[in-house]
């Protein structure tokens, strides 16, 4: 009990203080003097805590509306109440007062930052949405269905987002260039500070060290390219990145592939050149080349063909030398029919020629066979 008197000494001094109004008749008492009708103390700190209880609930609906009293009956209230449980009454009701005010000023508060976050949110990803596609307001736009607050926030977040991708276009060219000139990365603390620009300075020096790595791999490749077309095993280099393995490999299986495809090809064209198969000292070192080599010999299955029709052409007369389409490019090809063709005009004058002789040896017995003939008619045939 003394500890409850103590509390409310202490709670009214603080109530004088701010000018809280208490009802002038239930001040006027005075706390009740003991006696044979005194409640017990058990049952006045019953009463108190409910009765400061009741209080408490009161104000603290009046503090939420923001009106003192306004549920407040007057002095009939507590007319049932001993001076010191009107006391009591109001001192609840003054702490249930503020507790409302304070709760009604924290709601209003959680609102409006509820709504000017909600606002610069959806500000912030317009903003960004016009600025990618070029559309970008220069006077934000405003909701009417929306609050003050909710505006406010919008504006804030499409002008921050506005700034961001100007700063993100500029990380972006800076982190390039810095990737062309350093192998290690530096992000200046200017674009740290927003995940946006951070990401786009980060995704220009990615993009300035991807291109220094093509450019590097094609080396790769070339150099593979050169080491698998002279037929030598392969060695990777060391030191090359996961990409510069691959790409040199790959140059390599490419360098390999074309050299078995051109001295297969040679092959093939041998058979236009030659009219047996002869194994190319050349490539004797290596068994690979070889078969292909044979393989492209024996896959040429019209140069045989294609050799006798040029000796025919060659041998035709009023013929001009004319390669068939289909092997005009192929320079052993060519070179097989001019030989061929050539071979053809050579018989063919050996047998005119021949022909000429004859028939010029046939001409002249004939003429000597009709002169003998007239002198015998004559009788003067002498030899």
């Amino acid at each position: 009990m003394k500890k409850k008197v103590l509390i409310l000494s202490l709670s009214m001094f603080g109530l004088l203080s701010t000018n809280t109004f208490i009802p002038t008749k239930v001040l006027a008492t005075t706390a009740v003097e003991p006696n044979e009708n005194t409640a017990p103390e058990e049952e006045l700190d019953v009463l108190y805590e409910r009765v400061y209880d009741n209080g408490y609930a009161l104000g603290e609906s009046d503090g939420y509306s923001g009106e003192k009293f306004i549920s407040f009956d007057g002095n009939n209230q507590l007319a049932a109440y001993p001076s010191e449980a009107a006391s009591w009454f109001m001192l609840g009701y003054s702490v249930g007062f503020e507790s409302g005010k304070r709760s009604k000023t924290e709601e209003e508060k959680t609102e409006k930052e509820t709504d000017y976050s909600a606002g610069e949110k959806a500000g912030y990803e317009i903003g960004i949405q016009d600025y990618e596609n070029a559309t970008v307001a220069y006077t934000p736009p405003t909701m009417k269905s929306k609050s003050a607050d909710w505006n406010e926030g919008f504006t804030f977040g499409y002008e921050k987002a506005i700034e961001t991708m100007d700063l993100s276009v500029k990380a972006r060219e800076e982190g390039y260039q810095q990737g062309v000139q350093d192998e290690a990365m530096s992000v200046p603390e200017l674009y740290t500070e927003d995940p946006m620009t951070q990401k786009a300075f980060e995704e220009g020096f990615q993009k300035a060290m991807n291109e220094k790595e093509a450019v590097k791999n094609v080396q790769y490749e070339k150099d593979g390219y050169k080491l698998g077309y002279s037929m030598e095993p392969l060695v990777v280099p060391d030191g090359l990145t996961p990409a510069g393995t691959e790409a040199f490999t790959k140059g390599y299986n490419k360098g390999e592939k074309k050299r078995l495809e051109d001295v297969k090809m040679e092959g093939f064209n041998a058979a236009f050149l030659n009219k047996k198969y002869k194994v190319p000292k050349v490539y004797e070192w290596n068994v690979q080349l070889l078969e292909v080599y044979q393989q492209g010999f024996v896959s040429n299955k019209k140069a045989a063909q294609f050799k006798k029709q040029a000796y025919q052409d060659g041998w035709k007369l009023g013929t001009k030398m004319d390669v068939p389409a289909a092997y005009k490019k192929n320079k052993a090809a060519v070179t097989a029919y001019k030989e061929y063709y050539q071979l053809g005009q050579e018989k063919q004058e050996k047998t005119v020629y021949d022909v000429l002789i004859a028939l010029g040896i046939l001409l002249s017995g004939i003429g000597l066979f009709r002169v003998i003939r007239k002198r015998k008619k004559k009788g003067d045939f002498s030899v």
